[in-house]
């Protein structure tokens, strides 16, 4: 079983298909910002992960949201897999 340094639980919201994704962005950031970016304070990779998550339009390219926040999503996932042992709980 892995041991996590750090946890964001986000399953108030993940799966509320009343919460729209850019509002998803913008409480994940929070999150990440208060449990997780201040352990890793000069990280730049995680401060521009948390600024796109504050930022999804949908406006990016020919992206939709959806698209826009999983693409980050998975930078999101592929930092927390480089030894940050970050756990994102999507369920209760």
């Amino acid at each position: 079983m892995p041991n996590w340094k750090h946890t964001v639980d986000c399953s108030e919201f993940w799966h509320d298909d009343n919460v729209p994704i850019s509002e998803k962005g913008k409480k994940l950031a929070t999150l990440l910002r208060i449990k997780v970016f201040k352990h890793h304070p000069d990280d730049w990779q995680l401060e521009e992960i948390i600024e796109s998550f504050e930022c999804i339009t949908g406006m990016v390219g020919e992206f939709t949201e959806a698209e826009e926040f999983n693409g980050w999503l998975a930078e999101l996932y592929d930092w927390a897999d480089l030894d940050h042992r970050l756990w994102i709980k999507t369920r209760k």
